[in-house]
């Protein structure tokens, strides 16, 4: 018996992201952020009078995330028994299916946000090489040929640079 521990690789510089992602989708789910024993801080769902209490809880570790995942029965902040893993034994099966199906959409939610945030990251980077290579064509150090339009091919209209603007917000 235990904590079910499911590895996430997410490299250090998203691990924020990653977090925030996390943090977002069990408040939406429902989960309560709680001071859990041992002042570990974790995320709660249910009181126990109806099902046994759902908790999952983040850490970092280099370029890992860890999701831990566990029942446990009891009422309130009061515990009866031990941590229940979820791959264990056919107790408790429906909160363990039940939590199992969180921390998949925690999974999914997390790639969903991580990839919008790396392709922002990307756009915001490709922008700012356009930029750069905009003054060095107006300040006469680069000479760029004309399309048959007139504007320099390599460039982004201010039209574009609005689109995409109103379209990412």
């Amino acid at each position: 018996m235990g904590r079910s521990v499911y590895p996430y690789q997410v490299a250090q510089n998203y691990q924020q992201a990653a977090y925030s992602a996390a943090d977002t989708y069990l408040k939406q789910m429902g989960f309560k952020y709680i001071n859990y024993k041992n002042n570990q801080q974790c995320y709660k769902k249910g009181t126990g009078m109806m099902t046994a209490m759902q908790f999952i809880r983040l850490s970092f570790d280099q370029n890992t995330m860890y999701i831990e995942a566990w029942i446990r029965s009891g009422i309130g902040s009061l515990y009866i028994g031990k941590e229940m893993e979820l791959n264990s034994s056919f107790v408790a099966v429906i909160p363990k299916n039940s939590l199992k199906d969180t921390v998949t959409g925690l999974f999914n939610f997390i790639n969903a946000q991580l990839a919008h945030y790396y392709n922002a990251n990307i756009q915001t980077a490709g922008f700012e090489q356009n930029i750069n290579s905009n003054m060095q064509q107006n300040s006469g150090v680069q000479n760029a040929p004309a399309n048959s339009s007139g504007s320099v091919s390599g460039t982004v209209s201010n039209e574009a640079n609005n689109s995409n603007s109103s379209e990412q917000s």
